[in-house]
């Protein structure tokens, strides 16, 4: 596991240095084009796509400016990408 997918890809060169490709399940965070080019390979199990909170902050600060009521919680969709949904994803900006 790693937290991002730029280091995904550095351990997948160390697994393939070491030959050891098919005995480490590979799992990452970001759902960068990248790792889903390594899903589709299968060097990649599944990359957990990061949301971009950006717009949902400035949302929230608007309505907090406006005096709106704010929900206590605000859930951000972050799907898991495997080789099984790849194509929902791979080739598309989410």
């Amino acid at each position: 596991f790693t937290h991002a997918d730029i280091m995904t890809l550095g351990a997948i060169q160390a697994i393939k240095a070491a030959g050891r490709e098919g005995e480490i399940k590979v799992i990452s965070i970001d759902g960068q084009e990248a790792a889903f080019d390594e899903i589709e390979k299968g060097s990649i199990t599944s990359t957990t796509v990061y949301p971009v909170i950006a717009p949902m902050n400035i949302v929230a600060a608007a309505k907090a400016l406006a005096g709106e009521k704010m929900p206590e919680f605000i859930k951000l969709d972050s799907p898991v990408v495997s080789k099984e949904n790849l194509f929902h994803y791979k080739g598309t900006t989410y």
